[in-house]
């Protein structure tokens, strides 16, 4: 967008689910509360704005079908295994049997090879909880 975003690399976390939320905020249209319940407003990242934030969390599903779950949070990343299977066919994963938590650190792994749950289980017992939160409300927006 010529004069507007400059072109380049960001690291703030979004998807693509935020642009609900963000191009509203854009345009001035207020969602109603039920609205989008899983956009968040990220607009200052998608434009580059200076200290702009993207998203604080982001949830993966499976389309609700084995129950698995993706919690990504900063330079973590926290599945919940419930078919107890893992496929990832870049590694040649499809149904290995894995833990019903694996944790990741994509800063450091960002192809996801090495759990390092047993490394950082208060990190990983914080993002349980949350995930858990957050598949209770059946929203990733949760008032305070």
């Amino acid at each position: 967008w010529t004069g507007t975003i400059n072109p380049g690399i960001s690291d703030k976390l979004v998807c693509t689910i935020d642009f609900a939320a963000s191009f509203a905020e854009m345009t001035g249209v207020q969602l109603p509360p039920e609205a989008c319940l899983d956009s968040f407003d990220v607009l200052g990242a998608l434009l580059g704005s200076a200290n702009a934030a993207g998203r604080g969390h982001l949830v993966q599903q499976d389309n609700g079908r084995g129950g698995n779950y993706g919690l990504r949070a900063g330079n973590w990343k926290l599945q919940r295994h419930d078919s107890r299977r893992r496929r990832n066919a870049r590694l040649r994963l499809k149904g290995r049997k894995v833990a019903r938590y694996t944790l990741y650190q994509l800063n450091v792994d960002p192809g996801e090879t090495t759990d390092v749950l047993a490394k950082h289980p208060d990190v990983a017992q914080q993002m349980i909880r949350q995930l858990e939160k957050l598949i209770t409300a059946g929203r990733s927006r949760i008032s305070p």
